[in-house]
């Protein structure tokens, strides 16, 4: 009798990830990215402008998304109805456990820079329309730190950052593949 009661729960909140996908689609996301959003009080002109921390929020992600359009929407976050002049940067500890080859494919309107251990893997410090720009690394087995900063200035907003083993599988930044685990920074 007990096992039935079991199957029926587990039928049940089946049926409700089915039904009502929209409400549950981001309750099995792990966080595994710190972000801070630092609303700029003035114009930014390309990556390294000074920062005029108007507004800054801390918040745990599970994945370096904006939803494409006018206003900052993350999907990790909600619609936060700015409209732009704000930087983003993710960081999030990478514990490799066999070592290789890694292709990060990121996608932005405006600029970003992908670093892992202080290096540069790719960049695009200055104002574009979305576009993709690719990067390889050799990493090693271990924990490695990563970080991705990125603005918007004015205009629509767009960010993607993927990755995969070189040949493998392209998946989104901060979720876990074998031989990689993606885990928040302390």
């Amino acid at each position: 009798m007990e096992i039935r009661k079991y199957i029926l729960l587990i039928c049940c909140l089946g049926s409700m990830l089915v039904v009502f996908p929209p409400m549950c689609s981001n309750v099995l996301r792990v966080p595994t990215l710190k972000m801070v959003l630092t609303e700029n009080n003035g114009n930014i002109a390309n990556l390294d402008s000074e920062r005029k921390v108007k507004y800054q929020k801390t918040y745990k992600v599970a994945s370096v998304q904006i939803n494409y359009g006018d206003k900052l929407d993350i999907p990790d976050v909600g619609r936060l109805g700015i409209k732009g002049n704000i930087f983003l940067d993710y960081t999030t500890k990478m514990l490799v456990t066999k070592a290789g080859k890694f292709v990060f494919k990121i996608s932005s309107d405006d600029g970003f820079r992908l670093k892992i251990d202080g290096h540069i893997i790719a960049e695009h410090p200055e104002n574009r329309p979305f576009q993709l720009t690719s990067g390889t690394v050799y990493l090693d087995e271990g924990e490695h730190n990563l970080e991705l900063t990125y603005y918007q200035g004015y205009g629509p907003m767009g960010l993607e950052a993927m990755y995969s083993r070189e040949g493998g599988r392209t998946t989104l930044l901060g979720k876990n593949i074998l031989g990689v685990k993606f885990k928040l920074p302390k």
